[in-house]
């Protein structure tokens, strides 16, 4: 019997390897495409969002369509802390016409930076409001 395991052995060992290796992979693979999904969503809610306080000239049908579009998206995608901000920024109207509702999308920002990885600390809300609204002065 032990010449058949000297033979068995090792291709069993090499099957179950390679079925490791696969199922970890394919494992990666959907973290991945979760994390691209999780954050295109993201990009595209700013986009929309933002876009449609200087897009003055651009059909309010398109606009809102792509806003509804993120936000469907945001909330299929989004982390537990995203949606509770972003939840806290539609409560307040979700206008970027006062400092009470830029300051909460600030922070929607700052979520959003923080689950992706992009920055653990979230980044300066101050550096962030001059990029997307431009400097007070």
């Amino acid at each position: 019997m032990l010449p058949y395991l000297n033979v068995v052995l090792p291709i069993a060992t090499l099957i179950a390897g390679a079925v490791m290796q696969h199922w970890l992979s394919k494992s990666n693979q959907k973290s991945q495409e979760a994390t691209l999904r999780q954050q295109q969503a993201y990009v595209d809610y700013l986009a929309a969002s933002v876009g449609a306080k200087y897009q003055s000239n651009s059909p309010k049908k398109d606009s809102l369509a792509a806003l509804i579009d993120a936000k469907l998206r945001v909330s299929v995608y989004g982390s537990k802390g995203v949606i509770e901000k972003l939840a806290s920024f539609e409560k307040g109207g979700a206008r970027l016409d006062n400092d009470t509702s830029i300051a909460n999308y600030l922070k929607l920002v700052v979520e959003m930076r923080k689950t992706t990885n992009v920055d653990p600390s979230g980044g300066s809300t101050l550096d962030l409001e001059t990029i997307l609204f431009g400097s007070k002065e």
